[in-house]
Parts: structure tokens; C-alpha cells; sequence
């Protein structure tokens, strides 16, 4: 159950990416819905436009953190299953 058992796991990275993914799509979908009203185009001359590069590592690094927190947990709780059977 260690740290480094649970991150050397394939499957890990894999569910890290794709919790990461999901948050990212998700998490813009709800900006734009709750802020913008679902008007992308405000959406992007206010957001991604005016800075992009802080856009994209801002949204890198918070989906990165995300998926990693997530997957982590995940796993750890499966792994201990596994070890109390």
C-alpha cells in the first residue's frame, strides 16, 4: 500500500489521465455554462484569448492534481480491499 506501488501501477497513469481529461472538459463546460450563459465566444476572448499560456498550464496543472488526487485515493482503497480479504 505504499506510495510507490501505487504510482508504478499502468493502470494508475491511465485513470489519472482520464479523471484529468474529464475534469478539464467538465470543469470548462461548467465555466462557460454558469459564467457565460453557454457563449463560447465570451467565453473565449475573456479566458483563453487574453492569456492562453496561463490558461493551458493553469488548466494542465489543476486536471494533473485532480485525476493524481482521485486516482490515488481509488487505489488505495482498492489496495487496502485487497490486503483485508
Amino acid at each position: 500500500m505504499s506510495f510507490k506501488k501505487i504510482t508504478n501501477t499502468p493502470s494508475f497513469w491511465r485513470s489519472v489521465l482520464f479523471l484529468g481529461l474529464g475534469f478539464f472538459i467538465l470543469y470548462n463546460l461548467f465555466i462557460t455554462l454558469f459564467n457565460y450563459r453557454i457563449d463560447f465566444t465570451t467565453f473565449y476572448e475573456e479566458r483563453i484569448k487574453v492569456a492562453p499560456i496561463r490558461f493551458i498550464i493553469a488548466n494542465i496543472i489543476s486536471s494533473f492534481f485532480y485525476g493524481f488526487i482521485i486516482s490515488y485515493l481509488k487505489f488505495k482503497t482498492a489496495l487496502k480491499r485487497k490486503q483485508n480479504e
